[in-house]
């Protein structure tokens, strides 16, 4: 009896995921124009969870126009999770919005969607807040997703924040992120200055180790590795430098990071081995197989199999090979 009731369930998700039925968009397309926000917001998340195609129309909508900000807050978020890059709704809500929350979100979506059409708007929204210390966590987002979409003309603007010690150091972290990206080879010399200046706050050191990778400059390698490996820094600055390794190309990168797998740390541990699926460092195999079974730290077995399955490893040859030496061992132990 189980097992037929666990069948219908599972049809009826199949079939509510691939071919929604008209009454039940006609429902939502009600909902959405007569309803509470609670009740449009329960909308958006039904048709999000389901993937309905049918519904997707009313998500950009309500991103775009909807009235209540909770309600469009959410849309972005499904959006995002929906992967939906249509970039004329996100436009429309950038044109209209003012809420700060809802813009940060707008800003997130469309970094994570490479919105590029997005960026003059969200630049003209970060100049507009900039001086204000209540939209901070506003523009250190903004800034980052201008950083994502390599939006060049802010880059004077961006290099200004970060060498500016009058903003805070969420907004002048996330502009070393974003210089990384657009600033390139000529934002070398300061993220240089600033990681290695002892006085400077540890979020733009830590963020500029990260920046200072991004841009791909053949010199980061060297600018880095002594950060990385000095015992005595702060392990979110040595860790934040091991982030950055993985944009750097050469057999030295993955020799750096393949030997931060048996650091007693966990933080650099498991930031090496993320670093190494990034880098698609095949010569790492053998390590992270030992990894996934034998750290003894829970977290690093799980991302060792992330990285694995990354590497096009297959989890099954892992799992046999955990019963084949169970059952040595216990031969072993029975002599």
């Amino acid at each position: 009896m189980k097992g037929r009731w666990l069948l219908f369930v599972g049809i009826l998700f199949f079939s509510f995921v691939f071919a929604v039925d008209a009454k039940i968009i006609e429902q939502w397309q009600k909902t959405m124009q007569y309803g509470i926000s609670s009740q449009r917001i329960g909308v958006i998340k039904a048709i999000k969870d389901s993937k309905a195609v049918e519904g997707y129309d009313l998500i950009m909508k309500a991103l775009a126009s909807d009235d209540n900000p909770n309600v469009r807050g959410e849309a972005a978020y499904a959006l995002v999770e929906l992967k939906l890059s249509n970039q004329e709704p996100w436009i429309q809500a950038l044109q209209k919005e003012t809420n700060s929350e809802v813009l940060r979100r707008i800003a997130f979506g469309c970094s994570e969607l490479k919105v590029k059409a997005a960026a003059p708007l969200l630049f003209s929204h970060m100049t507009n807040r900039l001086e204000d210390t209540k939209e901070s966590l506003l523009v250190a987002t903004i800034l980052r997703a201008l950083g994502e979409l390599e939006y060049k003309p802010a880059e004077a603007t961006v290099l200004g924040i970060l060498s500016n010690y009058q903003y805070t150091k969420e907004v002048r972290g996330a502009a070393a992120v974003a210089i990384g990206s657009i600033g390139g080879s000529k934002s070398v010399a300061l993220l240089k200055t600033l990681i290695n200046d002892p006085a400077e706050v540890k979020e733009v050191r830590m963020y500029g180790a990260y920046a200072l990778g991004k841009t791909k400059a053949p010199e980061a390698f060297d600018i880095l590795t002594p950060i990385i490996d000095n015992e005595k820094e702060d392990v979110n600055v040595r860790v934040w430098g091991l982030a950055g390794l993985a944009f750097l190309s050469g057999p030295q990168v993955g020799e750096k990071v393949i030997q931060y797998t048996r650091s007693d740390n966990i933080l650099l541990r498991t930031e090496a081995i993320k670093t190494l699926a990034k880098i698609k460092e095949t010569r790492a195999i053998e390590i992270l197989k030992y990894k996934a079974l034998y750290d003894p730290e829970v977290s690093v077995r799980k991302e060792a199999k992330n990285a694995l399955q990354t590497l096009g490893f297959d989890l099954n040859q892992l799992t046999n090979t955990t019963q084949t030496n169970t059952q040595t061992n216990t031969a072993t132990t029975n002599r």
